[in-house]
């Protein structure tokens, strides 16, 4: 969620987003394989 003042100097949504656009997989080796896992975890209904 991103937010801004308004004129009254009151926070605003400015932007709110359902999907990370960017999951920083990259910085953990294991951060892609992590995701698939916990992804494949939820679709069976069980934890990663």
């Amino acid at each position: 969620m991103d937010l801004a003042l308004d004129g009254a100097r009151e926070p605003v949504v400015m932007e709110l987003e359902l999907i990370e656009p960017n999951l920083f997989l990259r910085i953990n080796p294991q951060g892609l394989d992590r995701f698939v896992e916990a992804v494949t975890a939820a679709g069976r209904g069980t934890t990663a």
